[in-house]
């Protein structure tokens, strides 16, 4: 007799990668929200640029389609008029 071992069976690792989607023309806050639902982190930089409408993406780093760690960040620029 001896005691029992309990084993626990798995599907395999989480993926560890993510794609970073196309921000360019959203809202800024949708942006934050697409980018951290991916588990990414989302930096704001603003900048005042007349021509673009206020609080909309108008440039990421990195670009859609490269692959990023969960955790890693995703800087957007986002126009301020205020």
């Amino acid at each position: 007799a001896g005691t029992g071992v309990k084993l626990t069976v798995s599907l395999g690792p989480e993926a560890a990668t993510v794609s970073v989607p196309n921000l360019v023309g959203m809202d800024a806050d949708e942006a934050c929200k697409t980018i951290t639902s991916l588990g990414l982190k989302c930096r704001k930089v603003k900048r005042r640029i007349p021509t673009i409408a206020n609080n909309v993406v108008f440039k990421q780093e990195p670009q859609s389609g490269t692959l990023l760690y969960r955790g890693n960040i995703v800087t957007i620029m986002v126009n301020s008029l205020e």
